[in-house]
């Protein structure tokens, strides 16, 4: 389970998926990506060279993401990867809280949002 789908939330989802894991990706707002879909504007850049943030690489994508990348171009490789974690990604639900099970593992309590 991993809680929001942010970038780092979508991008842990795609690194466990392709190494074999079942995922679900639990999001409490209606839309994916986190900060980048909440607060970035025309200016809003990132250094996107750097290994976080390097989505077209993930998305098997030639070109790499060059640096500073503007909030559009984030916000459009944020929309890809998200369509290629559809199935995993439950929006509208919002984790109250992650509780260690007595025998290993973890229960997590959700509400819809």
């Amino acid at each position: 389970v991993v809680v929001g789908a942010g970038l780092l939330g979508m991008y842990s989802a795609h690194r466990m998926r392709a190494q074999g894991y079942k995922v679900a990706v639990l999001e409490a707002r209606m839309v994916v990506g986190g900060i980048w879909s909440m607060y970035a504007n025309s200016t809003s850049q990132v250094n996107s060279s750097e290994g976080g943030y390097n989505i077209k690489a993930m998305l098997g994508e030639k070109a790499g993401n060059r640096d500073h990348s503007t909030a559009a171009e984030i916000l459009t490789d944020l929309r890809k990867l998200g369509t290629n974690l559809e199935a995993e990604i439950f929006t509208g639900v919002k984790v109250a809280q992650v509780v260690p099970n007595a025998g290993g593992g973890y229960s997590v309590l959700c509400s819809m949002a």
